[in-house]
């Protein structure tokens, strides 16, 4: 009864106050919907796996972005081979998504490992990445087609990524038994 005199009293002030048309019986309705929504738990959202910084783990998280780098058929060399052969399509199809599989999932997971002063360096770093990615997608399209501007772009993804696994000496380890 007390729920039903409240209701009754929102929706006179509703429609007196804020000029609303509403039935009491529309009222009634949505709000019998929204109190009945209210009371569903929500599922909390999943958290980021969060890895101890085992040698066997952070040897893997900074493999994964060393090889990016370095490796031959990494993003890096792919993205030289395109401007080498003036592929520009090519080149913005791997720019298109590389900052999300870079930044938040490799470089995402060289940070856990890292102290809070390091991780904000690699931060700052990871989000010079996402700046050369857009100089080198600037580069690549219809028209502005521009291979040495693009590859200075690239010179300097190498230089962040090559700071981001500089600091893999300042990883602290734990030892898991």
């Amino acid at each position: 009864m007390r729920n039903t005199s409240f209701l009754l009293f929102a929706s006179c002030i509703l429609t007196r106050c804020y000029g609303f048309s509403v039935s009491r019986r529309s009222f009634f309705k949505q709000a019998s919907i929204s109190s009945s929504a209210m009371m569903i738990p929500s599922k909390p959202a999943d958290a980021k796996e969060v890895l101890p910084a085992t040698h066997k783990n952070v040897k893997e998280a900074f493999d994964d972005l060393n090889y990016e780098l370095n490796g031959r058929d990494g993003s890096v060399a792919r993205m030289q081979a395109k401007i080498d052969e003036k592929d520009f399509a090519g080149l913005l199809e791997i720019t298109k998504y590389y900052d999300q599989e870079m930044r938040k999932g490799k470089v995402g997971k060289v940070k856990q490992f890292l102290p809070r002063a390091e991780r904000e360096v690699t931060t700052i770093s990871a989000n010079a990445i996402t700046f050369d990615l857009i100089g080198i997608n600037k580069n690549c399209r219809a028209g502005k087609e521009n291979a040495s501007e693009a590859n200075r772009y690239l010179d300097e993804l190498r230089t962040d990524l090559q700071s981001i696994i500089d600091q893999k000496k300042n990883v602290i380890y734990v030892d898991l038994e």
